[in-house]
């Protein structure tokens, strides 16, 4: 029995019209450090802002094309507060008061209400 291999000419045409496409094994990683609360919000809705400007530069850095997509992974750290957020209801003098009707009543009578 003789086994032929094929050659060049002999092989399937196809596979060399229809390169394999050249895929990343590794996805690619932005890091955006450490970001305000209220920005990786609007990252998330995908409005615009800050980071959001940040990441089109960082995706049109990455090299590739539309028909070789590459995945894109977006890593950033939410700064912790720097005041503990204010409650609704505060205690005045003895009586739980909502804090936002007690600081609208002061400024119509024409007191600052600073320290609420």
């Amino acid at each position: 029995m003789d086994t032929v291999t094929p050659s060049a000419e002999t092989a399937p045409a196809a596979s060399a019209a229809n390169p394999s496409p050249n895929v990343q094994s590794n996805p690619a990683t932005v890091n955006l450090g450490k970001v305000k609360a209220k920005d990786a919000k609007k990252l998330k809705k995908g409005k615009a802002g800050k980071l959001t400007n940040k990441l089109s530069q960082a995706a049109g850095q990455i090299q590739g094309t539309p028909e070789n997509a590459v995945p894109l992974y977006i890593t950033y750290e939410v700064k912790p507060r720097k005041k503990p957020k204010k409650k609704n209801k505060v205690n005045f003098m003895g009586l739980k008061i909502d804090r936002k009707k007690f600081k609208s009543s002061m400024k119509d009578k024409g007191i600052n209400p600073t320290f609420l």
